[in-house]
């Protein structure tokens, strides 16, 4: 027979004498919440590969995300830091929104709002799942990625990488 380990039996000791009553249910695991990651990149035209990397997860159940994102497009040697803070998943879709944070474009600041969407269409990502462009707004705060829908920015195919939208609980 196994003997229970001192602060077993000291835990259990002290709420006898307590007089207190300790009891267990079943364990109840939450749902994972909604997320939506990806790296990768898709061909911009001119040989030129747009890269992208982000995460998401919706923290509350309500849209509301934690995550980062990296842009870069050397076409017009751009790079951006977006810090992540909408996230809406429907099926295989995500629409993400955030604040850049860190720009060397002095037209696109830090301040500046980002959105843009995904579809994760399966195994490998290269060739089937899609990103959008990445759309810069001073008006639109990044919760309004709650009400962009399935067919308002077009998608491209990613040449490389994989996208990974898995629906919350």
């Amino acid at each position: 027979m196994r003997r229970p380990s001192t602060r077993a039996a000291l835990t259990a000791g002290a709420t006898a004498a307590l007089g207190l009553t300790v009891a267990f249910g079943p364990l109840v695991q939450a749902a994972p919440p909604g997320s939506a990651t990806g790296h990768g990149f898709y061909d911009a035209g001119n040989g030129q590969k747009r890269q992208f990397s982000f995460n998401a997860i919706d923290t509350a159940g309500d849209g509301t995300a934690t995550g980062n994102a990296e842009v870069h497009n050397p076409a017009f040697a751009f790079d951006a830091h977006i810090k992540v803070s909408c996230l809406l998943v429907d099926g295989n879709r995500a629409s993400v929104g955030g604040t850049v944070t860190k720009s060397n474009d002095p037209g696109l600041p830090p301040g500046t709002f980002a959105f843009w969407t995904v579809y994760d269409n399966g195994e490998p990502g290269a060739g089937h799942d899609t990103i959008s462009a990445v759309f810069f707004d001073f008006e639109a705060a990044p919760p309004t990625c709650q009400l962009i829908g399935p067919n308002d920015f077009d998608q491209t195919t990613i040449q490389g990488g994989n996208i990974q939208v898995r629906q919350g609980g």
